[in-house]
């Protein structure tokens, strides 16, 4: 049975193969001179985020990519559905592996009543830059750059926004794979524990 790697990079997505002699062949590169922001498995595709490109889908290990959203996709995130974020703090999910998507960028946005991610001294957009999702409460919660994260417990429908020790860009989320309630951030002022589903936030480790 042969293995297979991807690995996104600044400068494309390589496809790293290992026979069954246990010998890796010459990487390919699939998309030479693309920034891939993220890349996303699962039980029959495998999903590369191209920055500024879109978001695109392969069903035979890589041998063959359909674009399935024009966008410019920050981070993707798989379970039920394809989750999709983006620069311009959208946020997309699809029931079927891309064919149909759902905009829930309305609903996200509606979460920052206050223009709490546009923070001096920064004047840009606010972007996606991590989605995860709780496998014990299936509770979906997405960093904000320059803007702490947000959090949904009814599939997207509705979001609120975490406590404010999450004040900064959220670099990555983590929910406990078997301890309902716990969650994790990296941030840019440090690591963060949540014990109670992301409503409050402790620091862990600073800087």
């Amino acid at each position: 049975m042969t293995t297979t790697i991807f690995v996104g990079t600044e400068l494309g997505l390589y496809r790293l193969e290992k026979s069954t002699h246990g010998e890796w062949r010459s990487p390919q590169n699939i998309f030479p001179g693309k920034r891939i922001a993220d890349i996303a498995v699962s039980s029959n595709a495998v999903f590369a985020a191209v920055s500024g490109e879109g978001v695109f889908r392969s069903q035979d290990f890589g041998e063959r990519w359909l674009p399935v959203l024009a966008s410019s996709p920050t981070c993707l995130q798989t379970d039920a559905h394809l989750w999709v974020g983006t620069a311009n703090c959208e946020l997309f999910r699809s029931p079927d592996g891309g064919h149909t998507w759902e905009d829930l960028s309305p609903a996200l946005q509606a979460a920052n009543d206050a223009d709490l991610w546009y923070p001096p001294p920064f004047a840009d957009e606010p972007q996606i830059s991590t989605i995860a999702i709780s496998p014990v409460t299936q509770t979906v919660m997405v960093g904000i750059k320059n803007g702490g994260a947000v959090y949904s417990t009814d599939g997207g429908a509705h979001w609120s926004l975490t406590d404010d020790a999450l004040d900064e860009t959220v670099h990555r989320l983590r929910a406990h794979p078997v301890l309902a309630q716990y969650w994790l951030a990296s941030t840019e002022a440090g690591i963060f524990f949540s014990g109670d589903n992301g409503h409050k936030w402790e620091e862990m480790m600073e800087g």
